[in-house]
């Protein structure tokens, strides 16, 4: 069995990637000429277009949100360290 090893440092790294990743995963639709709409080839594929621009944007949201619930873990991760520290250091004491 592998040992699990958390760092603040790691964990910044992860939100870090997070973050840039939820840049990545967005999609930018491009617009299709509103003339040729009215054939059912351009709209299905400016339909298609729109789909995948929203999923992209829910993607990019939810890893966001891991990137900013990562920051929080680390945050208390920290916080464990400075008071397990602190109680060892009274025990020692």
């Amino acid at each position: 069995m592998s040992l699990l090893s958390v760092t603040t440092t790691g964990l910044g790294s992860l939100a870090d990637f997070c973050e840039a990743a939820s840049t990545k995963v967005a999609v930018r639709v491009n617009p299709v000429d509103v003339a040729s709409l009215f054939q059912p080839t351009a709209a299905a594929v400016m339909e298609i277009h729109r789909e995948t621009g929203r999923a992209g944007g829910i993607l990019a949201e939810r890893v966001l949100s891991t990137s900013v619930r990562v920051i929080t873990a680390s945050a208390g991760y920290s916080s464990q360290d400075v008071e397990a520290t602190g109680a060892l250091h009274g025990l020692v004491l």
